[in-house]
């Protein structure tokens, strides 16, 4: 009896195929995959911006005293600043004059933001501070925006202590508010 006995191997040209194919399906998912990573860094910010809402709005309640967050740059001042870039700080205010003094206690800062997104706070009675009161209630209608180049996201935030978030996207009508 004859044995016969077969050896199976890919050729050089189909190896080359499989090769660029793969290629070309690589090519492809890195920008995807980037523009996943941009999205869920732009939701880290924004979540934090809400925690900070959150914390604010409970320390008023919890030790019934008046509670402010205000941009700092030095995580001790606030700067009276429309740009948030390097976070903020939460302190109870116990003169009411919607500035840290060394003897309010700080409850919680926001780490300084990704330098590829820009964020802004405007108030409509105090364009650079938000004042929580005992009640849950706070100072003012307003709002942050967080900017990249690719979408905006908004912070809406009502006197009630309630808040939503809006999104703009390139392909809205809404302008895109980062400027070099």
């Amino acid at each position: 009896m004859l044995s016969t006995s077969h050896q199976y191997a890919f050729t050089i040209i189909e190896l080359l195929i499989v090769l660029s194919l793969i290629t070309i399906l690589i090519t492809q998912a890195i920008p995807s995959f980037n523009h996943l990573l941009q999205g869920i860094t732009q939701q880290k910010q924004l979540q934090q911006l809400i925690n900070a809402h959150h914390i604010a709005r409970n320390t008023a309640i919890k030790e019934n005293q008046r509670v402010v967050f205000c941009e700092s740059t030095d995580n001790i001042h606030c700067t009276h600043n429309t740009f948030w870039q390097q976070g903020g700080i939460i302190f109870i205010d116990n003169n009411k004059n919607s500035q840290h003094d060394d003897n309010e206690l700080i409850v919680h800062h926001t780490n300084a933001f990704d330098t590829q997104y820009r964020l802004s706070y405007k108030g409509f009675a105090a364009p650079y501070v938000i004042q929580y009161f005992p009640t849950g209630l706070h100072n003012t209608n307003g709002h942050f925006t967080l900017c990249s180049k690719q979408s905006k996201h908004q912070l809406i935030i009502a006197r009630t202590g309630k808040y939503r978030v809006k999104s703009f996207f390139p392909t809205s009508n809404a302008p895109l508010c980062w400027k070099k």
